[in-house]
């Protein structure tokens, strides 16, 4: 009996590392995780996006991971002040410059910039098979070795996403909140566009507030985690349970 108490119990403490909830039930439902993984997979994928492809387009807000300044940015006192629209997204990214011992520079320099802080303000209306997103994202990264002749770059920072309206399948409403952090994100500079990260983590805190239908105010906490591995489709894991990311269509299917 002892034996069968102190299983049930470590099954317990697992489930709680995974979801929280201060609703009626211990953790997420399938349906609900699956949900969090598509809103978290654009929000997330849309950073990426920045990383990993050159220039602007139609679908692609800011192009980091080529030219420093992709042609929307503006000079401002000492800064490079970037302003972009995609579509339903826009945003603005400030650029500050820094030489190999930390100092500020007042623009970038090929030979002798060694890292750069990208600070990004975006809000966005999204819309895709399935569900409808409104949200506002910030985020502060470090971008290091840029010095001399560049192979790769690596991207380290936090963000904070909120969701003030998601809808899926036209019946499950919410409101998210998360905080995440980018761990040793690292591109490669040579290459064919897109160049999707090596190596490195992203890892999110999501607090998920049901608005609306029978279970209306109920609270839940989970935690979103992406590896990357070099190609557009990465395993995604949300409380636990296993899901595909990729990262060029923002597109969020289940199974590992």
């Amino acid at each position: 009996m002892r034996q069968t108490f102190a299983m049930l119990a470590a099954l317990l403490l697992v489930a709680a590392c995974n979801d929280d909830s201060t609703g009626p039930t211990a953790t997420l439902t399938a349906e609900q995780r699956a949900d969090v993984a598509a809103a978290m997979g654009e929000a997330t994928s849309s950073d990426l996006d920045a990383m990993s492809r050159s220039g602007t387009s139609a679908s692609v807000l800011f192009g980091f991971g080529g030219a420093l300044d992709n042609g929307v940015c503006t000079p401002v006192l000492g800064n490079l002040v970037c302003t972009a629209t995609a579509g339903t997204v826009s945003g603005e990214a400030t650029l500050k410059f820094r030489d190999g011992s930390g100092t500020p520079q007042t623009a970038y320099d090929a030979s002798t910039t060694a890292s750069v802080l990208i600070d990004t303000d975006v809000a966005a209306e999204v819309s895709r098979s399935g569900f409808t997103l409104d949200y506002h994202h910030e985020g502060s990264f470090t971008v290091t070795g840029l010095a001399g002749a560049e192979t790769t770059r690596t991207w380290t920072g936090t963000g904070s996403t909120s969701v003030t309206s998601a809808s899926f399948g036209g019946t499950r409403t919410y409101e998210l909140t998360t905080a995440t952090n980018f761990q040793a994100v690292v591109v490669a500079t040579d290459g064919a566009d897109p160049r999707w990260p090596n190596s490195g983590r992203v890892t999110s805190n999501v607090q998920l507030d049901i608005t609306g239908g029978t279970h209306d105010g109920e609270q839940y906490t989970t935690t979103v985690q992406i590896d990357f591995n070099g190609t557009a489709n990465v395993p995604m894991l949300v409380g636990g349970a296993p899901f595909m990311l990729d990262l060029s269509t923002h597109a969020v299917t289940s199974g590992s």
